[in-house]
């Protein structure tokens, strides 16, 4: 059985190879030898810690007791040090360094408890749910269900990317484990900003059927795919795609290697004019 992230749904369309050989490699003999290794991106840090934050305010909300805004950022700020011990990170310009990212970490704290979190009554929180398909297992942890059964995911990328497949998957899982879900699913977007600009929040709604629409649709595809892979074991059978933003060396973990025949290319450019 192949494990599947949902939240790997997100990058699917994108680059069907990157995201495969994240659940390949642990399943496949040899497959986790090629992988190269890259530096965690630190967006991803802050995210985590991010969203630690928001859990620490939404459970005392749940459990009607006090938690002041101070304690959440302390708490979040604690888990993104913890990280920061035990893995290797890479900064970029929106994140220069280590007390930048402590400053957004409280930013977003700051800005979830202030704009959202009135208005979020908790049912289910950071809750994982799994759904057998084939020989993939997709597993999903959600992170807010409402007592209007509605879904609320936390994102604080730089843009405001396309979340609903992956918001759709939690919603098909969580009713494979006979629960309802609510009309819409919802993204607070709050962004890793530079310190100096102004921060700011978007809500995002989606209808649930649409995202469950373009989730089932991949998940199908994800599971013909390892499938046959798993027979084969010929990774061209996975769309490749070398005008992702990811196709690097930097943020590829086979960028390069034999799985990736696409990134090897390697042309060699003359100098004409």
């Amino acid at each position: 059985m192949i494990r599947f992230r949902l939240s790997g749904l997100n990058g699917w369309h994108d680059c069907q190879r990157r995201v495969a050989f994240g659940s390949l490699k642990d399943h496949v003999s040899g497959l986790s030898d090629i992988e190269r290794s890259t530096a965690s991106h630190i967006g991803s840090a802050v995210g985590t810690a991010s969203h630690a934050g928001a859990e620490y305010l939404l459970k005392a909300k749940k459990d009607d007791k006090i938690a002041t805004v101070t304690d959440a950022e302390e708490y979040a700020v604690d888990e993104f040090l913890g990280e920061l011990n035990n893995s290797e990170f890479c900064f970029d310009d929106q994140t220069c360094d280590r007390n930048e990212a402590i400053q957004q970490i409280r930013q977003i704290t700051r800005i979830f408890e202030a704009y959202m979190l009135d208005k979020l009554n908790p049912l289910r929180i950071e809750e994982r749910f799994n759904y057998i398909m084939g020989c993939v297992e997709f597993s999903g942890q959600i992170d807010l269900q409402t007592k209007d059964l509605c879904l609320w995911d936390l994102k604080t990328s730089k843009l405001l990317g396309s979340f609903f497949a992956q918001i759709g998957g939690y919603s098909i899982a969580m009713n494979k484990n006979d629960i309802d879900t609510g009309e819409s699913c919802n993204v607070i977007h709050i962004p890793r900003l530079k310190i100096k600009k102004a921060p700011y929040v978007h809500e995002v709604t989606y209808g649930t059927l649409d995202c469950e629409k373009v989730a089932k649709k991949y998940m199908a595809q994800i599971e013909r795919l390892f499938s046959t892979f798993l027979d084969c074991e010929n990774p061209n059978i996975f769309n490749a795609n070398p005008s992702s933003t990811l196709c690097s060396n930097k943020y590829c973990p086979i960028f390069g290697t034999e799985f990736c025949s696409v990134s090897r290319m390697n042309p060699k450019i003359n100098k004409v004019l």
